[in-house]
């Protein structure tokens, strides 16, 4: 029957659709601790649902946007003098090495670097 199978694809249509903007999602996962199971819980998909339609969508996992949000973040935070420590649990990772793992990942160097460099120009280093 074509005329239901086009149905169908109309409502797969209109259900990826439905998935928030991007500023929607970070503010979000800032109120609900950068968990990919708190998001999808959020916008009412399991998260496997949220995996393909993120993939869609933005063309990344949850997970990888949600580091990455996370890590847009960090820089600004350790500029106004917070711990690696600090920034860990204010960015809700389990621990302060997954952060600078993660720093390190995306900037090339660890966060330790990032502070000392700062200080030492006396200005803000674009990251």
């Amino acid at each position: 029957m074509p005329g239901a199978g086009h149905a169908a694809l109309k409502h797969l249509d209109r259900v990826s659709a439905d998935l928030p903007r991007a500023d929607e999602l970070r503010i979000v996962i800032s109120q609900k601790g950068f968990r990919v199971k708190a998001l999808a819980a959020h916008v009412g998909l399991d998260v496997r649902t949220l995996e393909r339609r993120f993939g869609e969508q933005f063309q990344m996992t949850p997970k990888a946007w949600i580091i990455r949000e996370r890590m847009s973040s960090a820089p600004g935070l350790l500029a106004d003098g917070l711990s690696n420590k600090e920034v860990a649990a204010f960015l809700c990772y389990s621990c302060e090495s997954n952060f600078c793992r993660d720093f390190k990942r995306r900037y090339g160097r660890p966060p330790q670097e990032f502070r000392i460099t700062r200080r030492s120009s006396g200005a803000d280093v674009a990251f």
